[in-house]
């Protein structure tokens, strides 16, 4: 059957199911006659007497096979003339669009195939007549697909957005609980007005953002857009709004050393800007964002504030809370992984006001061809949506959404928290004392429905009656739905939740905290000592021997020139010497430092061209590079052009490895190196005269 019908008299009135039904009953009760209820029902005589002998004919046979005769059957039967081949009934498809309801409420949503397959086990669990290619494919057709997404209109195919299993198992009814109890502690005891309630969160802007839809030709395979580059520099902008509808200019992180005052050029007017090497927040840079609030809020002990924020990290530090504590400022945090939910900038100001960004900039990339975004663009591109988004509008609905303000604790039902139904799990202790109450219920429902079945074969009178369709199967049976093992770890890990940080309980746990952090530094510097004078003491052994060794070998190589001096040819003994010598004896002079690295001195010079040696420190170790100056930016600023290590020597790499060094991370200034003798391929590799013995050079 064609998956659109198209009715042949269009023109013809539909008559509604249930009148027919109505039409039906009062027929066969005798209550009407078969013209009177045509009229009385505006149906047309011959429908409802088909509809009528269809009705009878069905009651007569099921008269005749278990003498029970009733109402429901007629009704069943005079549903619908078009589900003369449908598979399933109109509960058990009901009993399906619940399930899959349910799945998606739950983050564990189905697919067309996915589904297609249930369909098919469903329908075989319940022994249902199938096509033959249901059973060939072992999945239900494509046509009953989207003939039951027809029917079904509640359903659709939905593109879901990422949520992380952190994300979807955090967020239950226990951390919200818990959130609006500290929340209501706080209320009563310092009674704040909306205008002295403050949220704050970080987002990450890029210089490269999804462009905007644009129009382009019908049926075209790939549709392109200019951006700046492929991967872009991430730039912070912290955003800070109060319940009343009112904001305080943001704060900018920038991924650099210093701070430029071009950074902010076009910015939202009061905007500050802060420099950091990774362009994240950290717990100095949090500090400031609290002084920028102080300076606009006029908080004091007196008159305080309360700031909503997540418990990152950075927002925890010893330093901010007592800071807070001093000027008049709570913090306090919600639960870990549920700001997607409860906090109001996620929730109704920075979706909106990513979108307006990512026309600022594809506006900017149209206006000026061939020009890239740079992180000195990223403040003035990001005024204009601010202030588009950051309205009193958006603001006061986030905050009305999430229940923060007016307060309303209720804010949440149980469907918002159906995504952790998957990672719910029971407390085991209380599953181990229960387990002998458990297994008695056990016996007694088994015993019961052996009972009821055994009931149920004695007064059957039907003869093509079946024990199994006494049982009501529904798609959770056949699929049940997703649910997570109980963790089997004993490691006590601590378990984020919702604090007030500021409180003195959280202020000595915190300072506690710090200290222990504090004398596990200390043990591994105590170890860092120990390894470093081992690793000494073995370099001056590896020094002695390595300078006998190098004096043996240059009194071979005095003897062996001093023999062949009249056997070689004098532009050969030049080149040698010239290979030998390429650069001034002071950078070669092995007597005065034996061969070994010399730390950087205080006052010492870095110029252009010279090679130094540079550490990067990782998680778990510190590594070494050398490399060659190009620019130098600065006084404790350079440019570095890096070298790669090979067994013939250092050799610079096809594509270049240029990155910007701060001094501090400079080990030593190498002596110039000397190209490798031999042939052209060999010269490219270059030897350094001293001994990197104790530095882990890549």
């Amino acid at each position: 059957m064609v998956r659109t019908y198209k009715k042949k008299r269009p023109n013809r009135p539909e008559i509604p199911s249930n009148v027919l039904k109505d039409a039906v009953r009062n027929v066969i009760n005798k209550t009407m006659s078969l013209r009177a209820a045509a009229i009385t029902f505006n149906i047309p005589k011959s429908t409802l007497f088909d509809s009528v002998a269809k009705a009878k004919k069905r009651l007569n046979d099921d008269a005749s096979d278990s003498g029970n005769e009733g109402d429901d059957t007629a009704e069943q039967d005079s549903v619908s003339k078009y589900a003369t081949r449908q598979v399933f009934s109109q509960n058990e498809e009901a009993e399906l669009e619940l399930y899959l309801i349910k799945c998606s409420k739950i983050c564990y949503g189905l697919t067309y195939k996915l589904c297609r397959e249930l369909a098919f086990e469903y329908a075989t669990k319940l022994a249902k007549k199938c096509p033959k290619s249901w059973e060939i494919n072992k999945t239900a057709g494509i046509d009953w697909m989207q003939s039951f997404m027809k029917r079904h209109p509640r359903l659709s195919n939905r593109k879901p957005e990422n949520t992380s299993i952190a994300r979807a198992s955090a967020f239950n009814k226990t951390n919200v609980d818990e959130f609006f109890k500290n929340y209501a502690e706080v209320q009563a005891k310092y009674s704040f007005s909306p205008d002295r309630i403050w949220n704050i969160d970080e987002t990450g802007i890029t210089t490269v953002l999804q462009a905007p839809r644009v129009i382009a030709e019908i049926g075209s395979k790939a549709v392109g857009q200019c951006v700046s580059a492929e991967r872009g520099s991430l730039v912070t902008m912290c955003g800070i709004i109060s319940a009343v509808g009112g904001s305080i200019p943001p704060l900018y992180i920038f991924p650099r050393i210093r701070m430029k005052d071009q950074f902010l050029y076009g910015a939202v007017p009061g905007a500050v800007g802060f420099a950091e090497k990774s362009g994240w927040m950290s717990a100095n840079i949090f500090l400031k964002l609290l002084e920028h609030i102080k300076t606009h809020t006029n908080c004091n002990p007196l008159n305080r504030i309360l700031i909503l924020m997540d418990n990152h990290e950075t927002h925890v530090s010893l330093n901010a809370i007592l800071y807070a504590r001093e000027h008049g400022i709570v913090l306090l945090s919600f639960p870990p992984h549920c700001t997607h939910r409860m906090q109001p900038l996620d929730k109704a100001v920075f979706g909106p006001f990513k979108a307006k960004c990512k026309a600022s900039f594809n506006d900017f990339i149209l206006s000026n061809p061939g020009k890239p975004i740079t992180i000195y663009d990223v403040a003035k591109l990001t005024a204009q949506p601010y202030l588009q988004t950051f309205t009193p509008y958006n603001i006061i609905s986030s905050f009305k959404s999430t229940g923060l303000w007016p307060i309303n604790s209720l804010a949440y039902t149980d469907d918002d928290f159906c995504a952790s139904f998957a990672t719910d799990r029971p407390d085991t202790s209380l599953v181990v004392q229960s387990n002998f109450n458990n297994e008695v219920q056990d016996h007694d429902v088994e015993a019961m429905a052996r009972n009821i079945i055994e009931d149920i074969v004695d007064e059957a009178t039907k003869p093509r009656i079946k024990i199994l369709s006494m049982v009501t199967v529904k798609p959770i049976d056949v699929k049940p739905l997703p649910k997570a093992c109980p963790r089997k770890t004993t490691r006590k890990s601590r378990v984020g939740k919702s604090r007030i940080y500021t409180s003195t309980p959280e202020k000595n746990r915190i300072d506690e905290l710090e200290r222990i952090r504090q004398l596990k530094l200390k043990k591994t510097d105590t170890k860092r000592k120990l390894v470093s004078e081992i690793t000494e003491k073995k370099t001056q052994n590896g020094k002695s021997k390595k300078k006998k060794y190098r004096t043996k070998r240059q009194v071979l190589d005095d003897i062996s020139s001093s023999d062949s001096d009249t056997d070689m040819p004098s532009n050969f003994i030049g080149k040698s010497f010239k290979n030998d010598l390429s650069d001034s004896d002071i950078d070669l002079d092995f007597e005065d430092n034996n061969g070994q690295i010399n730390e950087l001195l205080h006052d010492e010079k870095i110029l252009e061209k010279d090679y130094v040696l540079v550490k990067f420190a990782t998680k778990k170790r510190v590594v070494h590079y050398v490399g060659k100056v190009v620019e130098v930016l600065g006084d404790d600023e350079f440019q570095v052009t890096f070298l790669k290590k090979s067994p013939r020597g250092f050799v610079f790499p096809q594509i270049k490895d240029i990155s910007t060094v701060e001094r501090k991370d400079v080990v030593s200034k190498l002596a110039k190196p000397s190209a490798t003798p031999g042939t052209s391929r060999m010269a490219s590799y270059l030897q350094f005269n001293v001994n990197f013995f104790g530095y882990n050079v890549q």
